[in-house]
């Protein structure tokens, strides 16, 4: 009789460990008996083999290909029958420290739209990273570099944990304050092949004047409510042109110099243009001006040559100078 290994209980599954099984081939080794290691078992199926279910893979996955591609393909819902909306959704989540689901990316991963029955507001796919930390820690990163290895990537647009984006690269020169909803850092010491820290760029096809789609640029609106009163939109727009370019504003435009730069009562106010479109140079804001410019305090010519100029009723245009003994002179232009 042969001689037969007592059966003992191995609580522990190592990698080396054998399995016994038959040899499923046609040929001089069909149905012998032969043994695996667990490692070469479990890559085996998982090079073959599709993981349904409640699979659990312990360790590291490698997904490998020697001149193929290597593909992860996520499918839920195959049948797509019942229930309706977006109840089942391809997802990977990201757990850690003792089991917090901090991070995680698919579709639909937050049910804040009714299950996906409102309209344009289903099948979203998310990047989510939800971490109970301190202000502003925590968020998303996106990390680039031109070299090899990612681990020598440096961060390039970042969105923090309460919100707040900055694109750029937050090195040790960097001393902002997230004082925004969204910063641009540009450190000019890493970034040498550019003029300006960000631009728009729009295309308009003038074959068509004024073009129907607008002429592009920057816009930037507030919506102000005072309690159940909705007091309306007020907005402050750029916008480059070929004639001209235009800062546009639906309200008197206000000047600050040397300001403070406190938006809810900011300092260095320097004048404004009104609702009349008159100029206010003054340090005290006007809504109406009452003429086209309007100055508080001295207006001063500089060059001895120059001077006020004034039209009279027929049309002739006169300089007024001034000469060393203080007298006027008036010459017709």
């Amino acid at each position: 009789m042969a001689n037969i290994s007592l059966y003992q209980l191995d609580t522990a599954i190592d990698g080396l460990d054998k399995v016994i099984g038959t040899d499923g081939t046609t040929g001089a080794d069909q149905g012998k008996t032969k043994n695996f290691t667990v490692s070469a078992l479990g890559a085996h199926i998982l090079h073959t083999s599709t993981l349904t279910g409640g699979t659990n893979v312990n360790g590291n996955l490698t997904i490998e290909q020697d001149q193929a591609d290597a593909t992860l393909t996520i499918i839920s819902d195959t049948s797509n029958i019942t229930p309706g909306g977006e109840q089942h959704n391809p997802s990977i989540h990201f757990i850690q420290d003792g089991g917090a689901q901090n991070a995680a990316i698919g579709f639909n991963i937050i049910d804040d739209t009714a299950g996906g029955t409102i309209d344009g507001a289903g099948n979203r796919f998310w990047i989510v990273n939800s971490m109970e930390d301190n202000l502003g820690e925590g968020g998303i990163t996106f990390g680039t570099i031109n070299q090899d290895g990612w681990e020598n990537a440096i961060a390039r647009f970042m969105i923090r944990g309460d919100g707040k984006g900055l694109f750029g690269h937050p090195n040790e020169n960097y001393t902002g304050s997230f004082d925004s909803m969204f910063e641009v850092y540009d450190d000019r010491t890493e970034n040498t092949t550019t003029d300006f820290s960000m631009s728009v760029y729009g295309l308009v096809d003038v074959a068509e004047y004024p073009p129907a789609q607008g002429a592009g640029g920057i816009v930037s609106r507030i919506r102000v409510l005072d309690g159940d009163t909705d007091s309306g939109v007020f907005s402050i727009g750029l916008v480059p042109g070929t004639n001209s370019s235009e800062i546009i504003t639906s309200t008197p435009l206000a000047f600050y110099a040397n300001s403070d730069m406190n938006t809810h009562s900011a300092t260095g106010f320097s004048g404004n243009i009104g609702t009349n479109g008159n100029w206010n140079i003054s340090d005290t804001f006007s809504a109406t001006p009452p003429s086209e410019l309007s100055v508080k305090g001295d207006v001063e010519v500089t060059e001895s040559a120059n001077g006020v100029i004034l039209k009279s009723p027929n049309g002739t245009r006169y300089r007024i100078t001034v000469d060393d003994s203080g007298n006027l002179t008036t010459t017709s232009l």
